[in-house]
């Protein structure tokens, strides 16, 4: 069976208050994902990054990202 040509990811982080119970940024968890994409074969096409007001004082960060195969 082949790899498929491309794979999507989402990563998120929720706020509350501006606290947070995942002690990584977003950023840093992008970054793991992109690395571990890497190793498996996939470089990073694109990505979107998205905010939402879930509540009064909840935010959510979310990243969706296209990584394609590295030929």
């Amino acid at each position: 069976m082949s790899r498929p040509a491309f794979i999507v990811a989402e990563i998120s982080k929720t706020w509350t208050g501006g606290a947070s119970r995942d002690p990584l940024f977003l950023s840093q968890k992008f970054e793991l994902v992109i690395a571990t994409n890497l190793e498996r074969g996939y470089q990073l096409h694109e990505f979107q990054l998205h905010r939402l007001m879930t509540g009064p004082r909840t935010m959510n960060e979310t990243i969706i990202a296209v990584f394609v195969r590295v030929p």
